[in-house]
């Protein structure tokens, strides 16, 4: 008996929320109208909630996909300062007109990842690719004059709006980025867990198309997952029965056995946490007992009765018996013939052989 592996549900069909930090950096060319009188712009923070769905498909115990898709409530704030133009201050002197400048965007977005998953106990650790749709961005932009103190601007207000909310120019529909991240289950039963998860997200592409302007998020979120389905650990079960019967049969002679044929039956059974395949092999043998067999038949038993025969024909019993032997020596020609040498050939004509 052997279990082959663990229990786990194939899949997990989660609901969460959390919260994306984003980190935003241009290369400088960043202003709010494309304007060159509009202040330029390098870096930013913002960020938002987010709202969504996961699927985290178990493909085996230590391996799977994890899909997430979430409504990324995202704005970002970005600040500069700029201190180009002159002004007069209350002394009547020429000074720099120093200003702080603000530009407020919000960039909502669908965010979609697709994550191969990596099981370490509880603990996973998921990367892969990240797709993101922009929703209607659009920005404002807003100053305030730091000094010199008695300058205001036309409204007689030391702040104005540059411009109101509007559509972002040249903003670019889709984001694309590398995401990783690492993640804790939290077993509330046995089909339900709590998933809190840290993520990253590098960008590849930019929001807009007039300049480099990239973002780049830190995610903290929690789903709460239920499990669909159970793939059940196997455990194989091997039996072997063999019956014997007996079967008398006087008219054959001495006992005999037959091995019977083998059948071979697999049962499949499950419980709760686990699924039994048993595997049962049937086989009924037959000893045949037959007649005794006869006895063996008794060995010969020779006797010898040896008898002389006297010259009148009397017979009588002899006692002992001489036995003589005797070795004789005689020798044959292996060739019956005669070679004679030295005799010329002429010579041999009346020669007989």
């Amino acid at each position: 008996m052997q279990a082959v592996a663990q229990a786990r549900i194939p899949v997990w069909l989660g609901f969460g929320a959390g919260y994306g930090l984003g980190l935003h950096t241009t290369d400088g060319t960043l202003q709010c109208l494309n304007d060159p009188a509009c202040p330029q712009y390098t870096s930013g923070n913002g960020g938002g909630m987010m709202f969504g769905a996961s699927l985290d498909w178990r493909i085996s115990q230590k391996f799977g996909i994890l899909i997430r898709s979430n409504y990324f409530l995202n704005s970002v704030l970005m600040t500069t300062t700029d201190s180009r133009a002159l002004t007069k201050d209350e002394t009547g002197a020429i000074v720099p007109l120093v200003r702080s400048h603000k530009l407020d965007a919000t960039l909502p977005m669908l965010h979609s990842d697709l994550l191969l998953n990596f099981r370490f106990g509880d603990f996973r650790v998921f990367g892969g690719g990240s797709l993101g749709l922009m929703m209607s961005p659009t920005w404002n932009s807003s100053s305030e004059i730091l000094a010199p103190s008695n300058v205001t601007f036309g409204n007689n207000r030391r702040d104005t709006s540059f411009f109101s909310e509007q559509d972002i120019a040249g903003a670019a529909s889709t984001q694309l980025a590398l995401t990783a991240g690492i993640g804790y289950d939290i077993q509330l039963s046995k089909k339900i867990i709590l998933a809190p998860e840290v993520s990253g997200s590098l960008p590849l592409s930019s929001i807009i198309t007039t300049s480099d302007w990239k973002q780049t998020i830190l995610a903290f979120g929690v789903s709460l997952r239920f499990g669909m389905g159970v793939v059940k650990p196997e455990e194989r079960t091997k039996e072997e029965r063999i019956d014997t019967i007996t079967v008398k049969n006087p008219t054959i002679v001495g006992n005999h056995f037959s091995i019977g044929k083998t059948t071979v039956n697999i049962e499949t059974r499950e419980t709760e946490d686990l699924k039994i395949i048993a595997e049962t092999s049937r086989r009924t043998d037959t000893s045949i007992i037959g007649a005794e067999p006869p006895p063996p038949p008794k060995p010969p038993i020779a006797k010898l009765a040896l008898y002389g025969v006297a010259t009148s024909g009397e017979k009588s019993a002899l006692e002992n018996i001489t036995v003589r032997g005797k070795f004789v020596t005689e020798g044959f020609p292996m060739l019956p013939f005669v070679f004679l040498t030295g005799i010329p050939p002429s010579s041999r004509r009346g020669i007989i052989r």
